[in-house]
């Protein structure tokens, strides 16, 4: 702050120390001074404008990081049940808009600069004639009324833009994460793309130009003012002032026309800072309310024997807080060095268990306790390691220090991984993650097993596997854990290796239905159910195939449809290529006038300025006059086209972005990454 004054300052003098040096030098008089003093005055300037500007941007992010680190650490410490219910979506795009935080506050600062340079000018202005000084300060007033006139007619539209920018975020990730969906099903992919993500672009692209309209609206008023400042300095003051006086102001003026410029050039940046860094305070304050640690006091297990659950339930709730499916009261108890699998159909309450178990989702209902004693299971998650079926693979061991590089290879090569990745010691990290869905899931697997823990969790590891390493698991793995007196709780519906487990559950619609070791009688059964199930799907086929027959057979329209529709693209293509040449055409023609419309009206302004006849003074007024009209006209239609041409340039690269990335193959797709195409969409363009 204190080096953007010193700026400033310095700034206005090197103004004062030009308007009066060169009066003086034309008499020949303190030549020596001016020299000294200028290039002083012109140091300090650039000194002290380097220094805030540092400064700035050095606070800005170490402001940013802060928030950065608060938010990751309200997350990362939030309950799973809050982060299943956060909007990833607009979590990530607030994130990666914050990084124009810092621009806009560097920014900042030079408004400040320039605020200061037009504050001391006007002055001086006031000094040497105070009624220019007046008339300067009623045309200040009026360009401030008006800027905050325009800030109140945008805000709706500010707020609108973020809005669709979040539904644009979200729609992208349709594409991204449903990636396998919309290749699978092409008339789903079509009307995502069509119906739905191109008409947000557009409407993205048309609040944008709404919004920088305002801007630029705002930007010619600003030049207005200057224009019309000057020319009543200009045309009035010759008749009650010195031509030196009139000249000084008119110099002034001009001068001042680039901090004012500058100042309204970054009020949209600006505005976009507050907006992000307001965004990222407010997230930060949900994430903080919706926080649920809780500080307890109590004593680590160390040696695990027993988990017991007596009469446990837990009820979902929709967002007005109604209950929805439920699981419970369940109960059971499984032990140290037990293989215990849970069997169930889709929907039946299994990774919900599973989630109760490790202290994810707090039962609603019932009592836990491990080892006898009833203990809250949040306060026990470090017994256990895991492999969800919606696992995350880390890239790098995070919290393991110790890791034996031999076991770790061994491990590799066990799982058929020796050839596709290799183990980085130094780094504690596996040099490739980029793997095959199964694969991925043998080296989190790898993961898993070094962390040691006395419970393993695994929700359908196997799913993914071949026969051969599905064999492994189940005959190889397991039996190993158990010797080692683990006790693991595997999720499976592989039911020709549930011998090997000394205890199954089976759960149907929140309950346990079966809980004991598992008994040839029940795989007869439930190989009996799965034939009646095929048997009704095989009935159901045939019932409806004719039907399905009916429905599929082609008709003549179709293909006179498909034309007529590519003949109707065809036309809108050739319509909006003319459109965009037209545009491009009034581009060029209104931004080359309004470059030569400047020049004329200054020449007539200082021509002015040094003439005392009326006539010539009146007709010189009329001609700026002229001249004025033409190059606001010309100037708006410039800065109108300019905007439209960006945002349909960013409109039309995201729609073709999309469309490659919605056409390209499933393996190519997945090397490329979602992470780097979300930073391409939100973030570069």
């Amino acid at each position: 702050m204190i080096f953007s004054v010193v700026g400033g300052l310095s700034e206005v003098s090197s103004v004062i120390l030009t308007l009066n040096g060169i009066q003086d030098i034309i008499h020949g008089v303190n030549f020596l001074l001016y020299a000294i003093l200028l290039p002083c005055s012109a140091l300090t300037f650039i000194i002290s404008k380097r220094i805030s500007q540092t400064q700035t941007a050095y606070f800005t992010e170490s402001l940013l990081n802060k928030l950065y680190i608060e938010i990751i650490d309200d997350i990362r410490q939030n309950e799973l049940e809050d982060v299943e219910k956060l909007n990833t979506s607009e979590i990530y795009s607030k994130m990666l808009n914050a990084q124009i935080i810092t621009d806009s506050a560097v920014k900042g600062v030079h408004c400040w600069q320039n605020l200061i340079v037009i504050l001391f000018l006007w002055l001086y202005i006031f000094n040497i004639t105070p009624t220019g000084g007046l008339f300067c300060l009623l045309l200040i007033s009026i360009a401030v009324a008006v800027y905050q006139v325009s800030q109140q007619l945008m805000a709706p539209l500010i707020k609108t833009e973020s809005e669709q920018e979040k539904e644009l975020s979200s729609l992208f990730n349709h594409i991204l994460y449903g990636a396998k969906e919309i290749r699978i099903n092409q008339q789903k992919n079509n009307d995502l793309f069509d119906n739905w993500l191109i008409p947000v672009i557009k409407k993205v692209k048309e609040i944008r130009a709404d919004i920088l309209s305002y801007f630029s609206r705002y930007w010619i008023f600003t030049c207005f003012c200057v224009y019309f400042g000057m020319a009543f300095i200009a045309f009035c003051f010759p008749l009650s002032h010195s031509n030196d006086v009139t000249i000084s102001v008119i110099i002034i003026i001009i001068y001042v026309w680039t901090p004012l410029l500058g100042i309204v050039g970054s009020m949209q940046r600006l505005t976009e800072g507050r907006n992000a860094i307001d965004n990222l305070y407010d997230m930060r304050n949900k994430r903080k309310l919706s926080r649920k640690k809780k500080e307890q006091i109590f004593d680590e297990i160390n040696n695990f024997s027993e988990l017991k659950f007596n009469n446990v339930g837990y009820r979902y709730k929709n967002p007005l807080g109604e209950s929805e499916f439920s699981i419970g009261p369940l109960n059971f108890s499984c032990k140290a060095g037990e293989i215990i699998i849970i069997a169930g159909g889709n929907g039946s309450g299994k990774t919900t268990l599973m989630k109760i178990i490790t202290g994810l989702y707090f039962p609603d209902s019932g009592k836990i306790s491990i080892n006898g004693n009833s203990v809250d299971m949040m306060n026990h998650r470090y017994l256990f390691s895991s492999v969800f079926s919606d696992f995350h693979l880390f890239d790098t061991m995070y919290g393991i220090d110790d890791i034996d590089e031999n076991t770790v290879n061994k491990l590799l090569k066990e799982t058929d991984l020796s050839n596709k990745t290799q183990w980085i010691s130094k780094e504690k990290r596996f040099r490739h993650i980029d793997l095959s869905t199964g694969q991925r899931k043998r080296l989190a697997l790898i993961v898993s097993l070094l962390e040691d823990k006395p419970i393993y969790i695994f929700d359908e590891w196997a799913a993914d596997q071949d026969p051969h390493f599905r064999g492994y698991f189940y005959e190889t793995l397991l039996p190993y854990l158990k010797n080692q007196g683990k006790l693991i709780i595997a999720v499976s519906h592989d039911d020709r290796y549930f011998h090997i487990a000394d205890r199954l559950i089976k759960m149907e619609y929140g309950h346990i239905i079966y809980n004991q070791a598992p008994e040839e009688d029940f795989f007869l059964d439930m190989q009996t159910m799965d034939k009646l199930k095929v048997t009704d799907q095989k009935q159901k086929y045939v019932s409806e195939k004719p039907q399905q027959k009916e429905n599929i057979k082609p008709t003549l329209d179709e293909p006179i449809l498909e034309k007529d529709d590519s003949h109707k693209k065809n036309e809108i293509e050739e319509l909006l290529q003319s459109s965009f040449k037209k545009k491009s055409r009034i581009l060029i023609f209104n931004g080359i006038f309004s470059v030569l419309c400047p020049p004329f009206m200054f020449g007539i302004l200082f021509t002015s300025a040094n003439i005392a006849q009326k006539e010539t003074i009146t007709r010189n007024f009329f001609i700026f006059l002229i001249l004025l009209i033409l190059y606001m006209v010309t100037y708006k239609e410039f800065s109108n086209s300019l905007i439209w041409f960006v945002e349909e340039w960013i409109a039309n690269i995201r729609m073709q972005f999309m469309k490659k990335i919605r056409k390209t193959d499933y393996y190519s797709f997945e090397k490329l990454g979602i992470e780097k195409i979300q930073t391409a969409l939100n973030f570069d363009i």
